[in-house]
């Protein structure tokens, strides 16, 4: 007779399995969206304003923790303007909301970055407003998209928490339920599936509160939290329940609490249903993913307690035994796959969303080893499971192959917890560009060419042209989705845009505010074209946009300039006498909206000619926010720049270019 080591099977064939499975997902994993994604925002993306907003309101998908959360509002240079910490909405758990404080005329980036309150998944993501700037003419305005990366350490922790809790409620249905001998191996292995449960749950809670920028002792108080201490106390549930069976197993009286072992192991996984993608769907999604798992769990989690069973069985307990779990697994096989199609039909938007999107090109993997794990399944069940009284050889073999089928589809399902569902993620006559960039895909197979109108930072036109690589004619396609990142600034969350196609072949466009601050951009641009679908990397680096400045000219006086600068302030800049190669004084004097003047403080100044460095100007105060500085023959066009402090602590900052005697 085999033993229960023999029918376990090969440590080494399992662990190579296990590690190329990793591999493969760790190639496939790729950012993704999860899972309190931006629905709308007050202001609205890409709007011009012509007054700052007094509160900046942002509306999910679902409720974002706040404690965990941030949103940042930032200049076209990059700085912070308010508070970074949002603030929770009474009675709307999906939106938060911000005060950022005075904001000058201008381009602003929000940044946000939430926890899900529900699978405490982060997201991040950016738009754009501008505030006393007009937007470009050209096509409508597209869609804003977001995105958000899962760490591999928490699709690797999920992993190791599915791995126990399967195993510990296949193990413990078999004891309860199927065994006949009811070996002391069951127990242990049922012990050590806890044990590997408890592993998962601590590691998770850590790898999520990391993602957060927290720690575990910082999430009491938080959704992750919660979350945690719901995972925690189910399974510690379950552990009590084995220890009340480890002390019952010699008087033969374990059963009742290997069956209340079981119902608590199914606790925990409906825990996590309630924690995973299905949490946001409402309970009826809950109950489908909570299904799902436990018809996992008797099935694939069941087969490493069938062959230590088996292998302390006499042939016609073996028979009858195999026979029994051969019924549960066609029930199995049956659940998981009506509850699996219920789930993505609730998950997709369309079918194309099987091909074109991470999520659903995962899911067709998932789906195909399921469809392995079936036909082995039915291999048992029809062949081998009818003669494991006699022989045992072929059962094994295809027991084993299912378990490692099963950690492939076990480390599949972790990464799908990491990606956002295509339902979720939801939400001609044109200027001169004057911004391109142009690249290839790495397989050579297509070239592309973006222009940006009017390629400064703010509001721009994009344009993608897409030809064949080797004979330049024109690519048709359904689309081009353009990905943005700015290296230079982690804190920037990425954006995207999806381009439309126009009546010209290969030509593609929309418009959007997504290059938001200066510096050089990354932009990854997604042909979209099916099976055929491939990536074009660029880069872009952008500007800020033009101040607003009034000038004022009178014959005999010097020029007077007027830049626009935060609710209606302003600061009037002239060069006395205004004339080009003699010393020259530069006088700044800040006005509020209401034309009187405002007493701005710490007032400096640099000034550079065109192609220098800027030189710092020794600035005199005269009054209250008048100053006044000395600059030695300034000949040509002369960048200056201000910067001062509010009497509210509001930083001002005005740019202009003044020519001496123009």
């Amino acid at each position: 007779m085999n033993g229960p080591r023999r029918l376990i099977g090969s440590r080494a064939a399992l662990g190579l399995g296990g590690v190329l499975a990793l591999g493969a997902i760790l190639a496939w994993a790729a950012p993704a969206a999860a899972h309190a994604l931006l629905v709308s925002s007050d202001p609205a993306r890409d709007t011009s304003l012509a007054s700052a907003p007094a509160t900046i309101l942002l509306t999910f998908t679902e409720a974002a923790d706040p404690r965990l959360s941030t949103v940042t509002v930032l200049d076209s240079a990059g700085r912070a303007h308010g508070p970074t910490r949002p603030s929770a909405v009474a009675g709307h758990p999906d939106e938060l909301s911000l005060a950022p404080g005075k904001l000058a005329d201008g381009v602003y980036t929000v940044s946000w970055r939430t926890v899900s309150s529900v699978d405490g998944h982060l997201a991040a993501g950016s738009f754009a407003f501008s505030v006393g700037v007009a937007p470009p003419t050209g096509p409508a305005l597209a869609a804003g998209a977001q995105v958000a990366s899962q760490p591999l350490s928490v699709a690797a922790a999920h992993f190791v928490l599915y791995l126990g809790l399967l195993v510990l409620l296949g193990a413990t249905l078999v004891a309860a339920f199927l065994a006949l001998v009811l070996g002391a191996a069951l127990l242990r292995l049922s012990l050590l599936a806890w044990l590997v449960a408890a592993v998962g749950t601590v590691a998770l809670g850590a790898a999520q509160a990391a993602n957060a920028g927290a720690g575990l002792f910082d999430l009491p108080g938080t959704s992750l939290g919660a979350g945690l201490l719901l995972r925690a106390l189910t399974l510690l549930a379950a552990g009590a329940c084995l220890l009340a069976a480890r002390r019952a197993w010699g008087a033969g009286r374990q059963r009742p609490a290997l069956l209340l072992g079981a119902l608590s192991t199914a606790a925990a996984l409906l825990a996590d249903a309630i924690l995973s993608h299905a949490g946001a769907g409402g309970w009826l999604a809950v109950l489908i993913q909570w299904f799902h798992l436990l018809a996992v769990g008797a099935w694939l989690g069941g087969l490493p307690a069938l062959l230590l069973e088996l292998g302390a069985c006499t042939p016609r307990e073996r028979a009858t035994v195999a026979w029994r779990f051969a019924r549960l697994a066609t029930v199995g096989i049956g659940a998981v796959a009506l509850t699996g199609i219920l789930r993505a039909v609730t998950e997709l938007v369309s079918p194309a969303d099987l091909v074109t999107t991470g999520f659903g090109q995962l899911l067709v993997v998932k789906s195909l080893l399921l469809v392995v794990l079936a036909g082995l399944g039915a291999l048992n069940h029809f062949r081998h499971a009818p003669a494991a009284g006699d022989s045992l050889t072929g059962l094994v073999r295809t027991a084993r192959a299912e378990m490692v089928v099963a950690v492939v589809v076990l480390l599949v399902s972790s990464q799908l917890g990491n990606l956002v569902p295509p339902a979720e993620a939801g939400a001609t006559g044109s200027p001169t560009p004057t911004l391109t960039a142009s690249g290839h895909d790495f397989g050579t197979s297509v070239r592309l060419r973006l222009t940006v109108s009017p390629g400064v930072v703010g509001l721009d036109t994009f344009t993608a042209v897409v030809a064949d690589y080797d004979t330049g004619s024109p690519v048709r396609a359904a689309g081009v989705h353009l990905h943005f990142t700015l290296p230079a600034r982690p804190d920037v969350g990425a954006s995207d845009l999806d381009l439309k196609a126009s009546p010209t072949l290969g030509t593609f466009s929309a418009s959007g505010s997504n290059l938001s601050i200066e510096g050089t951009w990354q932009v990854t641009a997604l042909v979209q074209a099916g099976l055929a679908s491939v990536e074009v990397p660029l880069s872009l680096s952008v500007h800020p946009a033009p101040p607003v400045v009034d000038v004022d000219r009178v014959p005999g006086n010097p020029t007077i300039y007027t830049v626009h600068l935060v609710a209606g302030d302003t600061v009037q800049v002239y060069l006395d006498p205004d004339k080009p190669g003699v010393p020259n004084d530069l006088h700044a004097t800040y006005f509020d909206a209401q034309g009187d003047g405002l007493a701005v403080t710490a007032i400096t100044a640099t000034v550079a000619a065109a192609g220098g460095s800027p030189a710092t100007v020794v600035l005199q105060t005269l009054d209250p926010g008048h100053v006044v500085g000395k600059l030695a023959d300034p000949i040509g066009p002369q960048a200056i720049t201000f910067t001062g402090t509010a009497p509210d602590g509001t930083v001002l900052h005005a740019h202009l270019t003044i020519a001496p005697g123009s």
